[in-house]
């Protein structure tokens, strides 16, 4: 599933390689790429936007560089 605004650009699938199913997100416009296990989507999931700002806020993320 490909999921586009005018802030990100983002293609999500089943990633089924590993030890069980993980879903897996890529950042398209860099290459960055995240699997996330059953686990972690639960969290997202009873998470709050509050619970998400930082994340969100440029100034307070150390930018990834790794691929893969």
């Amino acid at each position: 599933m490909e999921l586009v605004s005018e802030f990100s650009h983002v293609v999500v699938e089943r990633d089924d390689a590993a030890n069980g199913p993980r879903l897996l997100i890529l950042d398209v416009k860099t290459g960055l790429r995240i699997c996330l296990d059953p686990l972690e989507l639960e969290s997202l999931a009873r998470a709050r936007h509050e619970d998400l700002a930082p994340l969100l806020d440029p100034g307070r993320t150390t930018a990834r560089t790794e691929r893969g």
